[in-house]
């Protein structure tokens, strides 16, 4: 092997005096250059050479070594790194990627200082030793700011700070009468007081919804191509009713998993469960219903992964994951769990549940479903009356050759249909849905007595169903006769089946009794135990980020190999360990986080602190961050007036474009709201997977046709193009004109500027901006005049 000497020289004679850490210096570069070939999975490794585990790494193999503790110069990783011949070179030229001087370097020096091992950061367990007395938010980040030469930013004004709680609590901006009350408030408790009269709104439920809606695909079409209507907004609801009242965020996770599963579930813990019903269904003629229902179940083991272990999961259902420790078997365990549901891709979105909108309609419903139970009972007497008597066999046996007679095999299916009305015998209620079926096809049910009784029965159905109940669809288990064999998909393809597979968890995380079983349930309890190293730091992270605009680690929705070490890992520990140790209260995180200094300095940037830390990564300064596209509709709609306050019920559809909803063997139209529903919250628009709304899809809106851990926000023309001409925003400049020009008599035109500009802004007008606004004002008043 031929070996660069100039190269050698090179990276020698550099290096930082600090003693490297593998979790943040190590491994991921070892996991960007190597893991492709050398990393977890067995099937598609190079070599017999594996470099994520340290025993691999390190073992001698006919006198060479990877890894040799001391000696970099007699480590094969690193001789092939700094190789002269091309096909020497590692990693291969022909991948693409090449190695920077300064990472060889790096793993030169980790290799002299003694090859130092320790498992991914992310899957060692919460670092208890951060809970020393007097650290806090500000302890960790000050010290870290101070040591990379930062100043730290004094606290915001009032104005600022209200507005910034306001909006991030509630996506909405401070009133004037709030911010005039915050402002004349001295006492110490005044900011204090200020957050938690917005944790306690109604507001603030809706838009945290926002940020869970995004996770969960939530949408009120099916996808696809037909991209029908589906009735799923009351689990939309559910999202904020629980936000607001708070719920625990482990009972949030298991009502939303596993609710169906728990004992003596209550209808709100059933409809919880829409979660995982907000996978796409196509109804499309001629498509495989048995794939699109496979592929909802991997979207849901893909999904899991993702918002509560911010691993990509889904690597792994091809083969094993080349960069975590997540073998194809036990992706296929993990689908094995969430494979025994009873939906199957069906238009009908089945299974279902009503859902009343309000206590009329659910004391109707419970007498029309007592009314056809009743009836549904005598039906069931009657038929097994019938079916029990004794010369039935044998009329049975006469006619099913009669019936048989298109039948390629009549005898055969004779002989299958006389089986089936033997094991009637049994009861009706015990036949399978197949021995039913094969009975609404026979001639039973054409006794007149019978008949009489199902007419009535399907007439309360028609009832029920003229009452336009919401119908939501829910998980719900297989019975145990009908429960499916798992195995594992050769290459993905479920056509191509491997191995019997048995539901289980990922070996290489925290253990589970096993003895229990691995229901959803199970796996509830698995994800939010505290021996869980991943859920706590990944939820208090993706909360991070949505207050500051950057998580303490960057790669919201990768805590694995290819992720990003923590910006500030103790402090990442210290949120997860107080998430986890206070009730995992979302309201009290958020408390925590708002009243501290970090979070309240002012965003000015200094030239030294943009040279230093240009993204804040160090938090030197506050936080400055677009709103999200619903909360930029909704500000310009309360500034207007235009609001509507009205919460829950079924999507609005607010003016859009023409044409935009032209789905194929869809024709479903856009029909715009009128009344308070055209200007509700955007929380409240419909979403039509294929068709989008789309001012907020300009604003970085996503479709929900996956889970998204993060919208990336975008700078385009068309933003302006929007805020300029949508409808909308339209409407909302002229209502707030009207209500201005109410406000002119004994006013002057100044005055009435620093009005506006102070309920838009939250703050006064410097001179500047008065001239030209005022010039602007006079401008358009002489105009509009003409």
């Amino acid at each position: 092997m031929k070996i660069s000497l100039i190269f050698i020289f090179l990276i020698t004679f550099s290096g930082t005096g600090e003693t490297l850490n593998f979790s943040k210096d190590i491994r991921p570069l070892i996991s960007k250059h190597c893991f492709a070939c050398h990393g977890p999975d067995d099937k598609h490794r190079e070599g017999d050479l594996r470099l994520d585990e340290e025993l691999d790494a390190k073992r001698v193999v006919d006198g060479y070594s990877a890894i040799v503790p001391g000696k970099p110069l007699e480590s094969e990783m690193y001789l092939r790194m700094i190789a002269e011949e091309e096909d020497e070179l590692m990693p291969p030229p022909k991948h693409g990627k090449f190695m920077e001087v300064e990472e060889i370097q790096l793993i030169k020096k980790w290799i002299e200082e003694g090859a130092s091992w320790g498992n991914h950061w992310a899957y060692e367990a919460l670092d208890e030793s951060v809970r020393e007395k007097g650290q806090s938010i500000d302890s960790f980040v000050a010290k870290l700011a101070e040591s990379k030469g930062l100043a730290l930013n004094t606290e915001a004004n009032k104005r600022t700070l209200i507005r910034r709680v306001s909006l991030d609590l509630t996506g909405l901006p401070p009133t004037v009468t709030a911010l005039h009350s915050f402002l004349n408030d001295t006492s110490n408790q005044a900011y204090e007081k200020m957050v938690e009269s917005y944790l306690s709104s109604n507001q603030y439920g809706e838009h945290w919804a926002l940020y869970w809606l995004d996770l969960a695909r939530y949408a009120d079409s099916q996808g696809y191509e037909k991209d029908k209507n589906r009735q799923i907004w009351s689990y939309r609801d559910w999202v904020i009713k629980a936000f607001n009242k708070d719920m625990p965020f482990d009972q949030f996770t298991r009502e939303q998993l596993s609710g169906d599963l728990i004992p003596k579930a209550t209808d709100q813990q059933i409809l919880a469960t829409a979660f995982h019903r907000n996978t796409m269904t196509n109804s499309e003629a001629g498509t495989d219903d048995e794939e699109f229902r496979i592929q909802a179940v991997k979207d849901r083991v893909d999904t899991t992964g993702l918002i509560w272990m911010g691993l990509t999961v889904g690597c792994a259902k091809c083969h094993t994951h080349k960069y975590d420790p997540i073998s194809i078997d036990e992706y296929y365990q993990l689908f094995s769990i969430f494979n025994q549901t009873s939906d199957r891709d069906a238009g009908n979105d089945y299974p279902t549940r009503y859902y009343p909108i309000d206590e009329n309609q659910k004391n109707t419903l419970s007498r029309l479903r007592k009314e056809k139970q009743k009836l549904d009972a005598e039906v069931n007497r009657v038929r097994n009356e019938y079916l029990r008597k004794d010369d039935f066999l044998k009329e049975v046996k006469e006619n099913s050759i009669k019936y048989s007679v298109n039948n390629p095999e009549p005898e055969k299916t004779s002989k299958k249909l006389a089986q089936v009305f033997v094991r009637v015998k049994d009861g009706y209620d015990q036949l399978s849905v197949e021995d039913k079926r094969q009975l609404n096809r026979f001639f039973v049910d054409k006794k007149d007595d019978l008949n009489e009784l199902i007419k009535k029965s399907s007439s309360k159905y028609k009832e029920i169903t003229a009452l336009n109940i919401p119908i939501v669809p829910i998980m719900k288990e297989l019975g145990e006769h009908q429960k499916r064999e798992n195995r594992l998909h050769q290459k993905g393809d479920f056509l191509s089946p491997g191995k019997i597979v048995k539901p289980n968890f990922p070996k290489s995380f925290h253990k589970f009794d096993p003895n229990k079983d691995k229901t959803r349930l199970d796996l509830s309890d698995w994800l939010m135990s505290k021996e869980n190293t991943l859920t706590a730091r990944v939820q208090v992270n993706r909360i991070w980020a949505t207050l500051f605009g950057n998580g303490l680690v960057k790669t919201l929705g990768d805590f694995g190999s290819q992720g990003t070490f923590p910006s500030h890992p103790r402090l990442l520990d210290w949120l997860a360990l107080e998430f986890q140790e206070n009730g995992w209260s979302l309201k009290r995180l958020l408390k925590k986080i708002v009243l501290s200094d970090a979070y309240k300095r002012d965003s000015a940037s200094s030239l030294d602190q943009i040279k230093k830390d240009p993204n804040n990564t160090y938090l030197a300064r506050g936080p400055r961050i677009r709103l999200s596209a619903e909360a930029i509709r909704d500000q310009a709609l309360q500034l207007s007036g235009l609001l509507s306050s009205k919460m829950y019920g079924p999507p609005v559809m607010p003016p859009q474009p023409e044409g935009i909803w032209s789905s194929v063997y869809n024709k479903t139209k856009w029909q715009t709201s009128q009344g308070e529903d055209r200007h509700r919250r955007g929380l409240y628009t419909y979403i039509k997977r294929t068709a989008p709304y789309p001012s907020m899809m300009i604003f970085d809106g996503t479709s929900r046709e996956n889970c998204s851990v993060q919208r990336l926000p975008t700078n385009t023309p068309l933003q302006s193009f929007v805020t300029l001409n949508d409808p909308v925003y339209v409407e909302a400049s002229l209502a707030l004109g009207m209500e201005l020009a109410k406000q002119t008599v004994g006013k002057s035109s100044g005055s009435l500027i620093n009005d506006v500009f102070e309920k838009a802004t939250s703050r006064k007008p410097d001179e500047k901006e008065s001239e030209q606004l005022l010039e602007l004002y006079e401008k358009s008043k002489k105009y509009f005049s003409n």
